[in-house]
């Protein structure tokens, strides 16, 4: 609901972001191919050190949230070269994908740092689907772990609606007025990007692990 909520709000079309989609679907599915071949003590070492290249980027470079002043790819280039490899991160290894979006959209394309997060929401999302699809094929799901994952969305989501002042939207539109587009610095709220897919990720090839 939020999602959509910031999606809606910048104006983004599923026609803005169908071809961009493709591309970033197709990365995924690439990259989640490809780690499963891959031994997951890799993962151990390159998530944390991607993660914190991201956080020093948007705490060491002041102006990282502020587009330039002309993009400096085509909208073509950008597609069909950044986000397949955007994409085939999420698929292989995937937290921080969101920022990576939103970052290079406003530092290639000189996207507003609102509407760079809101086509990075939809990014996401078909990078998430391309792996689920993959992992899933593959029978590489931990369908425990997604049905412990389902019932606490499911539970937070109750509780919102039980409690209207607190829910999504409203804490969406706070976000989008003072994390994205007010005076606040919004670098904070991009460094905190959990990923549902991680667990999937770091568990496919332990089957047998006793841990």
């Amino acid at each position: 609901m939020a999602t959509t909520q910031v999606i809606r709000r910048h104006g983004v079309r599923l026609a803005d972001v169908r071809r961009p989609m493709l591309w970033a679907f197709l990365g995924s599915a690439a990259g989640s191919v490809a780690i499963l071949f891959v031994s997951t003590d890799a993962l151990e070492v390159v998530i944390p050190v991607v993660l914190a290249l991201i956080a020093a980027y948007f705490l060491f470079v002041p102006k990282s949230h502020e587009p330039p002043p002309a993009p400096r790819i085509e909208d073509r280039t950008y597609e069909a070269a950044v986000v397949p490899v955007i994409g085939a991160y999420d698929g292989a290894f995937g937290p921080g994908t969101g920022s990576l979006f939103a970052l290079s959209g406003v530092a290639l394309r000189a996207l507003p740092l609102r509407r760079a997060t809101a086509v990075a929401k939809t990014l996401n999302f078909a990078t998430n689907v391309a792996s689920l699809l993959v992992f899933a094929l593959a029978g590489k799901m931990i369908w425990a772990i997604g049905a412990v994952m389902i019932v606490g969305q499911a539970h937070r989501r109750v509780h919102r609606l039980a409690h209207p002042v607190a829910r999504e939207p409203a804490g969406a539109a706070r976000a989008d007025r003072r994390g994205l587009g007010g005076h606040a610095d919004p670098r904070p709220g991009l460094l905190n990007r959990p990923h549902s897919l991680l667990e999937i990720r770091l568990a496919h090839t332990c089957d047998g692990c006793a841990r």
